[in-house]
């Protein structure tokens, strides 16, 4: 039986910081990482080929940080997985403390965390961006690869028109089996907008919602996820949204752009 329950990882965050704000998609996204380390290990016999293998297939200088001093192969891959989910979490607290003053992690973050760590990125290749997901809709599912933004506008489009009362069909986005909150993107737009204020910055786009006021956002990717979500359901997005403008940062003024 594998280790990765979401017990065993949830575990580990509230040691790196107990006010540490898990998503349950965080948690399926870290398990899909440690998963082929876990199998590797587990094909092993005894604690001396473990090591040996662990030796090979980390970076150097990370044995000590890592490697178990464990002498039986249960405990020894047990204490691998916990220094491995450790670190990851150590290091995604950092980056939303830092970049966002969060403490909500989510899956993008743990991938902008490794991005951003030489070693890290040698462990789990990646861009800084994107993730594996499963989208279902009208009882089909197709697999992409997306940016946090797209997959937000994507189900913030849906979300507003479930809030309207309009009968749609299901949408889901799911990252390894766990699926994404209709309203998980409010909190990136939360901490983004006080991002921007603490440091004078403004959102560089800013879109009128019917009936759901004005929303600013950072990415192109997110307007792009909205699009996307209309035409899957069968939808005219003018209808909703009334204007978007992005900051001129020479002029210091919001300008209308079409789309």
């Amino acid at each position: 039986m594998s280790l990765l329950t979401d017990q065993f990882l949830s575990d580990i965050a509230r040691s790196v910081n107990p006010d540490l704000v898990v998503d349950r998609t965080t948690l399926a996204y870290i398990r899909a990482l440690l998963d082929p380390w876990e199998q590797e290990l587990r094909q092993l016999d005894n604690v001396p080929e473990m090591s040996s293998w662990l030796d090979h297939a980390l970076p150097e200088g990370y044995d000590d940080e890592l490697k178990p001093n464990a002498d039986e192969p249960q405990a020894f891959i047990y204490d691998f997985l916990s220094n491995l989910a450790q670190k990851l979490f150590m290091e995604a607290d950092v980056y939303v403390k830092s970049t966002f003053q969060s403490r909500q992690v989510l899956p993008w973050d743990v991938r902008a965390t490794i991005f951003y760590d030489v070693d890290l990125l040698q462990l789990f290749p990646g861009d800084e961006y994107t993730l594996p997901v499963q989208i279902s809709i009208n009882r089909r599912t197709f697999d992409h690869q997306i940016s946090r933004a797209l997959a937000g506008g994507i189900l913030d489009f849906y979300y507003f028109l479930r809030q309207d009362g309009r009968v749609i069909s299901p949408l889901v986005i799911s990252i390894f089996g766990e699926p994404l909150r209709e309203t998980f993107n409010r909190g990136y737009i939360d901490r983004g907008q006080l991002y921007e204020e603490t440091r004078g910055i403004y959102g560089p786009y800013m879109m009128t919602f019917r009936n759901h006021g004005t929303l600013r956002f950072d990415s192109l990717d997110y307007l792009q996820g909205m699009i996307t979500a209309a035409q899957w359901l069968g939808t005219d997005i003018y209808y909703y949204v009334s204007d978007l403008m992005v900051y001129d940062s020479q002029s210091g003024k919001w300008v209308s752009q079409s789309f």
